[in-house]
């Protein structure tokens, strides 16, 4: 951690955190309001784009200042960068995770599986149906083996003519990349890194974008083979200090 950020930066946090209105709470990312409220004021007032990572900087910056000064606010005004100047604001170490992982909800869809001479559909070997069958029988009256229809089910001597389509359900996970900022660098450790809602849900972390990474559908499979519980479950992972952004972002010339 280090102290302070330019002019231009303060005033921004100064004027976002006193148009949201609220005091400090535990629950908001950004100290007083959450992310998507936050964004939306940086977007309308400062004209900050909507993908620009600046957004995530400010915000946590806010949360960081407002939780470490809680209660040593003076007079009326909660908002803590009105009892200091630029040179007092505290400079948080923020960490950036990429995260590619299972969205929350499955896919599904039918799937007609072409079945072969054995009765067994030739991708995931279900059984298929006849749909009409026939055997051999002999009248004495023509001398001759003549073909009739039989049922498949019952009669051992019965050959299948023409097999029905299996309608297969498939399932598969599509696989979503999640950006995070967060004021800790171990979301993704101590046995939590299996599913990202151990960043999703914690303190001190907000999500910025979430783009789909892979449809999934390549790695379709039945019910008796497919992972149903596998929300969430993280694929790969990446987690980088943003100590350059931040500095640009909170010291640099006003934009």
């Amino acid at each position: 951690m280090t102290k302070g950020v330019s002019r231009n930066s303060w005033v921004i946090l100064k004027q976002v955190w006193n148009m949201s209105g609220n005091e400090n709470s535990n629950w908001a990312e950004c100290g007083n309001i959450t992310f998507e409220g936050y964004k939306s004021i940086l977007q309308r007032y400062f004209g900050i784009g909507s993908w620009d990572e600046d957004q995530a900087i400010y915000c946590l910056t806010a949360k960081y200042n407002a939780d470490y000064n809680e209660g040593s606010y003076i007079g009326d005004s909660p908002n803590p960068f009105e009892n200091i100047g630029p040179d007092e604001v505290l400079v948080p170490k923020i960490y950036k995770y990429v995260i590619e992982h299972n969205k929350d909800e499955y896919e599904t869809e039918y799937y007609l599986d072409e079945c072969g001479n054995d009765g067994k559909s030739e991708q995931y070997e279900e059984d298929c149906e006849c749909e009409y069958a026939t055997t051999e029988k002999y009248f004495e009256e023509s001398g001759e083996y003549e073909e009739e229809e039989c049922d498949f089910e019952y009669d051992d001597d019965c050959e299948c003519q023409q097999w029905k389509e299996p309608e297969i359900e498939l399932y598969w996970w599509p696989i979503e990349k999640s950006t995070y900022f967060s004021l800790e660098d171990d979301h993704m450790s101590s046995g939590c890194e299996g599913n990202v809602d151990c960043i999703h849900d914690a303190t001190g972390a907000i999500l910025f974008e979430r783009d789909e990474e892979d449809d999934g559908y390549d790695n379709k499979e039945t019910w008796d083979y497919f992972a149903d519980s596998d929300n969430g479950y993280v694929h790969d992972w990446d987690m980088e200090d943003t100590e350059w952004e931040v500095e640009q972002c909170l010291k640099g010339e006003p934009q």
